[in-house]
């Protein structure tokens, strides 16, 4: 169970059983509970200034025991500082009606918290001259400006050796520069207050020198900066900026602080005009420094106009510096606006620039660096300008190499890049065209990119043509420098029965072509040379190639580029052709191998066989001569030994590039 004593004593607990039947009983005591009092916090104080210590005083009580800790809490503006001394001394830096609280702490364990608000005394020494101009040789009236909550006391006043104790008095300045003064307050309940300043300051009755100007530029084209150096006079009142008009100087700006040397006026517009500034320097005495023979600063103003493929810059000279060094000018750069970077400069007494370095149909803009020969070494900007000259360009166009078939079955075309073009190439693009008059579009590539593939062709059924022209950075395109047709083979037999070749000629090369050679596909894929012609020849019969034993007659020409100095030899290649061929064979019935070299072998000519079988027997069906190549012929021996004169029974066997298989069964007749 749990019990709250509210007094506090000695208590002696007893418990009492009952049961069900109404039996208690009640069970002797074991202990002693002692209850003791909370302490009781309190505390006084004494002085109640600001800025000085405050003597907190505890009378905290605590009957029965002893106290034995104290934590003190001095509370002000969210602030708070914490004190375990019995009588602690607290100063509050501000003003105000802070909390203290006080929690002390008893043997027992048992704590108690007093708390109390303290008003402070306010008391601020402070004093002002009563003119706004104070000037060497006068008399100054100095007067307190003291801020209390309580009635003055006294007033001590020190300046210069000489001692005061009014609330105002006056005091005959004899040099220029800050004064210094210390005064000291007291109010009626003893707080004080210090309060030591230099802030009067004695001006000299002579104006002050003229101020520097170091420089006049455009920040923006609605805003211009001046910077001067700083004054150094010791009786400095105020900077004053005046700004120059129609009907003289106006007074557009002050700047109390010295250290500020930089003064910018907004909402203006530079774009059309240029500003003069003077600045002047006031002193202490209220003397203004001379706005008539000061030199005057003026912006930098300039314009542009286009022209064809140029455009001129022109400015007014900065004025104000003693020698300008030289101009700089300054272009955008148009793809990252607002970005501008040097260009080009001129000497000091030029003003006039012409930008010939114009690229694409775009505006530009510009802004002028005035640079200080020695000097202070400064610089000044002018306003920005624009110019849209009249861009006339030629894109250099670029060759088309060759087209020239490729394994029989696509078309690959190479082209040149542009020569020395005045702006950067960006793409190539390849026309394509089946009869030369009418062109497509095939494709768009890179600067880098110079070949390509054309898949959508049937090479052996017509010749293309292909051209190709150049896209600049600015968009402009090239004319075209040429184009390039693909040869055309077509194959046949001739009367003779000898392959016969005609072929479309190679077209576009400017140097044209130097000549054709004719290559013929053999069994294992490559091709080999069988001969040239001229390059105003367009047929060419086979008279080369043995006309059997190869399983195809199939044909290419190549057409040679007419050699060029500094240009590497360049070749295009037709589709590959076949001969439409149709095999034959000759089996005779007799020959004379007699010695008198007219019909000593026996030989069955043929053309377009691919296959050949020859066997030959005696009429004891004894094989005498068997051979499978056309050359290689009887003559009518049998194992070195002359054959009889008889007939023979002869079987040939061929298979023709037609694919024609013919079996021959007859009888040769071999005389002496």
């Amino acid at each position: 169970p749990e019990h709250i004593y509210n007094l506090p004593g000695r208590y002696i607990p007893l418990m009492v059983i009952s049961d069900t039947f109404g039996c208690t009983y009640t069970m002797p005591p074991i202990d002693t509970i002692y209850v003791y009092p909370y302490p009781q916090s309190f505390f006084t104080y004494d002085g109640t200034c600001y800025g000085y210590p405050v003597q907190f005083n505890t009378q905290s009580l605590s009957n029965d025991t002893t106290i034995t800790s104290y934590l003190w809490e001095f509370i002000q503006d969210n602030k708070r500082d914490t004190s375990t001394a019995i009588a602690p001394k607290f100063t509050f830096p501000i003003g105000g009606i802070p909390t203290v609280k006080l929690t002390t702490v008893n043997k027992a364990g048992c704590s108690n918290t007093f708390s109390d608000v303290i008003r402070l005394k306010s008391l601020t020494a402070d004093f002002v001259p009563e003119a706004k101009f104070n000037c060497v040789g006068n008399q100054i009236k100095i007067k307190s400006n003291v801020f209390s909550d309580t009635a003055i006391q006294t007033y001590k006043w020190e300046i210069g050796g000489q001692f005061f104790s009014d609330s105002a008095f006056t005091y005959l300045a004899p040099k220029t520069g800050p004064l210094q003064v210390r005064l000291v307050v007291t109010n009626a309940i003893g707080c004080s207050d210090t309060f030591i300043s230099s802030k009067i300051i004695i001006g000299d009755t002579l104006p002050p020198l003229d101020l520097e100007i170091l420089r006049v530029t455009v920040l923006d084209d609605y805003t211009l900066q001046l910077d001067h150096k700083k004054s150094v006079i010791s009786d400095f009142e105020s900077y004053h900026y005046f700004r120059k008009t129609g009907s003289g100087f106006i007074d557009v700006g002050e700047q109390m602080d010295i250290n500020k040397t930089t003064f910018k006026e907004s909402g203006l517009n530079s774009l059309n005009t240029v500003y003069c500034y003077k600045v002047e320097v006031k002193n202490a005495c209220g003397l203004m420094s001379d706005t008539i023979t000061h030199y005057e600063h003026c912006s930098v103003e300039n314009k542009a106009i286009g022209g064809i493929n140029h455009a001129t810059v022109v400015w007014n000279h900065y004025q104000g510096w003693q020698t300008i060094d030289h101009y700089e000018i300054w272009r955008e750069d148009h793809k990252n606006p607002g970005t501008y970077s040097y260009l080009d400069q001129v000497p000091n007494d030029v003003n006039q620039y012409v930008d010939s370095n114009i690229v694409c149909h775009v505006s530009h803009h510009y802004k002028i660096r005035a640079v200080e020969q020695l000097g202070n070494s400064q610089e000044s900007f002018s306003d920005t300008c624009e110019a849209t000259p009249i861009w006339m360009n030629t894109v250099p166009p670029n060759e088309l190499v060759r087209a020239s078939v490729v394994d029989d079955k696509y078309i690959t075309i190479d082209w040149d890049s542009s020569i020395h073009p005045k702006v950067p190439i960006k793409n190539y693009v390849l026309e394509k065209s089946n009869d030369g008059i009418v062109y497509s579009f095939f494709g768009k590539f890179e600067q880098d990119i110079f070949t390509t593939e054309d898949k959508k062709v049937l090479v052996d059924n017509k010749s293309y043509f292909y051209r190709t022209y150049a896209i600049d950075e600015c968009e402009d395109t090239s004319g075209y420098y040429n184009f390039g047709k693909t040869i055309l083979l077509k194959a046949d037999t001739s009367g003779d029965q000898r392959p016969f070749l005609n072929w479309s000629t190679y077209q576009g090369w400017h140097e044209g072509v130097d000549f054709y050679s004719f290559e013929i596909l053999n069994p294992d894929g490559t091709f080999t040379t069988l001969g040239t012609t001229q390059a105003n020849d367009t047929s060419w019969v086979d008279n080369v190639t043995n006309l059997n034993q190869r399983p195809e007659y199939c044909y290419r020409i190549i057409g040679h580029r007419m050699p060029a100095s500094g240009k590497k030899e360049v070749v295009s290649i037709s589709n590959v052709d076949c001969s439409p061929v149709y095999s034959r064979i000759w089996v005779p019935n007799a020959f004379t191998p007699n010695k008198d070299n007219l019909n000593e072998k026996f030989k069955t000519p043929g053309i377009y066989i691919v296959d050949y079988h020859l066997m030959i027997f005696n009429r004891w069906g004894e094989k005498v001569f068997e051979s499978f190549d056309f050359d290689d012929n009887w003559d009518g021996t049998y194992q070195g030994k002359p054959c009889q004169q008889d007939a023979y029974a002869v079987i040939v066997e061929t298979i023709g590039v037609d694919r024609i298989s013919r079996s021959h069964f007859g009888t040769v007749t071999l005389l002496r």
